[in-house]
C-alpha cells in the first residue's frame, strides 16, 4: 500500500519508511473543518494504516471494505471509504487539496485513477463516489466530479447502480445515480449526465446540448444490459471485499484471539474468527477467495507456471508474494515463473477472481504500465439436474411416471450428486394396495463464466485494458498486439491482430491478420465511429 502526504515547506516533510516492499509516507496533517464535515457525514474509515488492507482495522467480514495493498493513496487523511467497498490492484486515490468520498458498496476497479484537486484550486474541491458506483478499470476521474448517489435507509430506497466504463474520463462532470458512461467515453466540466441516460463508447461530452444527441447518449431502455451488468458486479466485488478480508485475516497462523501480547478488543471479541492479516495472502500471485464466502468462486484458484517437468504449479508462499505484479486466482501461465518477470510492469494487474480460467498459451512478450486483464461479472455457475421417477405398481400393474428439474446457480455446485431410491407402500384411491420405488438421480454441471485465453507472444501495451465478460468468453490468438489505451472486450482476435491506440473492440470478432486502426470503435462487428476524447 502507499499512502502519500506533502507539503511545499521541508519542515513538514513526512518522514519515508519501507513497508511491503513499497515506499509509504507518513504523516499527521490538519484536515479543514469542512472537508472534515464531508468525509464524516456517512459510516466509513480512512484508507491510512493500520486501516488496510482491511477497513477499518479488524472489521467484521460483513461490513469489511477492502483496498488492494498495491493501492496508491495520497493524503488518506482526506479520504473516506465505506463500507463492502473492493479497492482492486493499483489504483489511485489522490486527496491532494481536496477529498475524495467514496460511499458504499461501490467498487474501484483496476488502474482506475481519482485525483481530487488536479488544478489545486481554491475552496473545497473534490470527488463524490456515491453507493452502489463502478468505476470501471483504468477509468480517470478528476475532481471537482460526482458518480452516483445516497442510498436510503431501506434496500427500497437505494442508490441506483451507476458506472464508468474502462479508460473513460469524468473530469470536472457529475453522473447522476442511474446514469452509465460507455468505455473510453469522456464526460467534461459542467456537463450533467442525468439518471436513466448512458453515454456512448468513446464519445466526448463537452457541453449538456449534446445529452439530447442520439449519436453521442441515449436513453437507456428495457433492452439495455448496462444497469444489470452494473448490479451484478457492485454484488460481485461487494462479496469479493468480504472474501478478501477474510482471506487477509482469517488465518490461525497470524496469531490473534490466542496469542501472546496485547490483543485488540475487537479481535478478542471475535474470538477466533478475525486475526491478524497475513500479507503474503494478498500480495503478488497470490489465491483468490474460496466459495466459502463468495459465492460465485470455485473452492480454489490460484496462479500457476510450468515447471521444468513440464507440469503446473504455484508459486512457494515465500516467493508469491514478490511476484512483480498482481496476478490473482486461476491464471495458467505456460511458462517457468524463473524471468518471467520481465515481461510484466509491477503496475499489471491479471485477475481471475470473477471471470475465471485466464490462461496464456506461451511466453508474454511484453505488458506495459497500467495493463489491465480481468473478467467483472463473471463467475461460476452449477446447473443442477434432478430426475424424479415414480414406479407404482397395483394388483401387479406398474405405471412410472418422471420429472425432471434443471436449476442453475451461482457457485460451485452445493448439492451431492448421486442415486437414491426410496420404497413405498400405501394404498390407492379404488382401495386397493400398492406400493412403489421411488428414485432421485442428481447431476450436477459446473460451468466457467468469462474464460479468457491468450496466444504466445501476446503484447499489451501501456493502459491497454482485456476483458471478458459473463456471457462470451475472449479469445486472443498468438501474436497479437494490442495498444496503449485500448480496450477489448468479449472478442475473438485471430493471430497476428494488431488493435490500434485507444481503439474499442467489444463483442466482436477481429480475423487473422487484421490491423485495427487508432481509436476505431467496432461493436458486434460492425464498425461505428471513431473515439472523439
Amino acid at each position: 500500500m502507499k499512502s502519500g502526504n506533502c507539503r511545499g515547506l521541508r519542515a513538514f516533510r513526512p518522514r519515508a519508511e519501507r513497508m511491503e516492499d513499497r515506499l509509504v509516507m507518513s504523516g499527521n496533517f490538519s484536515v479543514p473543518a469542512e472537508v472534515r464535515a464531508i468525509l464524516n457525514s456517512s459510516v466509513g474509515g480512512a484508507p491510512v494504516r493500520p486501516n488496510t488492507p482491511v477497513l477499518p482495522l479488524e472489521s467484521a467480514y460483513t461490513t469489511a471494505t477492502y483496498v488492494d495493498p498495491t493501492v496508491k493513496v495520497f493524503q488518506g487523511n482526506r479520504t473516506r471509504i465505506g463500507q463492502r467497498d473492493f479497492i482492486a490492484p493499483d489504483v489511485t486515490l489522490n486527496a491532494v487539496g481536496g477529498y475524495i468520498k467514496i460511499r458504499s458498496t461501490s467498487t474501484i476497479q483496476d488502474n482506475a485513477t481519482l485525483t481530487a484537486n488536479p488544478a489545486r484550486s481554491k475552496g473545497v474541491a473534490g470527488i463524490f463516489v456515491g453507493d452502489n458506483v463502478v468505476i470501471g478499470t483504468g477509468a480517470t476521474i478528476i475532481g471537482p466530479a460526482s458518480i452516483g448517489g445516497a442510498s436510503g435507509p431501506t434496500t427500497t430506497t437505494a442508490a441506483a447502480a451507476t458506472s464508468i466504463g474502462a479508460n473513460a474520463v469524468i473530469d470536472g462532470a457529475i453522473i447522476q445515480p442511474g446514469a452509465f458512461v460507455g468505455a473510453l467515453a469522456r464526460v467534461g466540466p459542467g456537463v450533467t449526465v442525468p439518471t436513466g441516460y448512458r453515454v456512448l463508447p468513446g464519445a466526448n461530452v463537452t457541453d449538456e446540448a449534446q445529452i439530447n444527441d442520439p449519436t453521442v447518449v441515449v436513453r437507456v431502455t428495457s433492452a439495455d444490459t448496462s444497469a444489470a451488468m452494473a448490479r451484478s458486479v457492485i454484488a460481485n466485488n461487494s462479496a469479493l471485499a468480504l472474501g478478501y478480508a477474510e482471506l487477509y485475516q482469517g488465518s490461525s497462523a497470524t496469531g490473534g484471539a490466542g496469542s501472546a501480547g496485547p490483543i485488540p478488543s475487537a479481535i478478542a471479541a471475535a474470538g477466533s474468527t478475525i486475526f491478524f492479516g497475513g500479507l503474503n495472502t494478498v500480495l503478488g500471485a497470490s489465491g483468490e477467495p474460496t466459495s466459502k464466502y463468495v459465492n460465485f468462486e470455485p473452492a480454489a484458484g490460484t496462479p500457476q507456471f510450468l515447471t521444468a517437468a513440464g507440469t503446473f504449479a504455484n508459486l512457494a508462499p515465500n516467493v508469491s508474494y514478490r511476484f512483480p505484479a498482481r496476478v490473482v486466482g486461476q491464471v495458467t501461465f505456460n511458462q517457468q515463473a524463473v524471468g518471467i518477470g520481465s515481461a510484466f510492469s509491477r503496475t499489471t494487474s491479471i485477475r481471475a477472481d470473477e471471470g475465471q480460467p485466464i490462461v496464456f498459451g506461451g511466453p508474454i512478450a511484453h505488458l506495459g504500465n497500467r495493463v489491465s486483464i480481468h473478467s467483472p461479472g463473471g463467475g461460476v455457475s452449477t446447473t443442477t439436474t434432478t430426475t424424479v421417477t415414480t414406479a407404482t405398481t397395483a394388483v401387479g400393474v406398474t405405471t412410472t411416471t418422471s420429472t425432471t428439474t434443471n436449476v442453475i446457480t451461482p457457485g460451485a455446485a452445493t448439492a451431492t450428486a448421486g442415486t437414491t431410491t426410496v420404497t413405498t407402500t400405501g394404498v390407492n384411491a379404488a382401495g386397493v394396495a400398492t406400493t412403489g420405488v421411488i428414485t432421485t438421480t442428481i447431476s450436477t454441471r459446473t460451468t466457467n463464466l468469462g474464460t479468457i485465453t491468450i496466444g504466445a507472444r501476446f503484447t499489451a501495451l501501456d493502459g491497454a485494458v482485456i476483458l471478458g465478460g459473463p456471457t462470451t468468453n475472449t479469445v486472443i490468438g498468438p501474436g497479437v498486439t494490442v495498444g496503449r489505451g485500448a480496450v477489448v472486450q468479449s472478442s475473438t482476435l485471430g493471430e497476428g491482430v494488431v488493435i490500434g491506440s485507444r481503439a474499442y473492440v467489444s463483442n466482436s470478432t477481429i480475423a487473422v491478420g487484421t490491423i485495427v486502426p487508432d481509436r476505431a470503435i467496432i461493436i458486434n462487428n460492425v464498425v461505428q465511429g471513431t473515439v472523439q476524447s
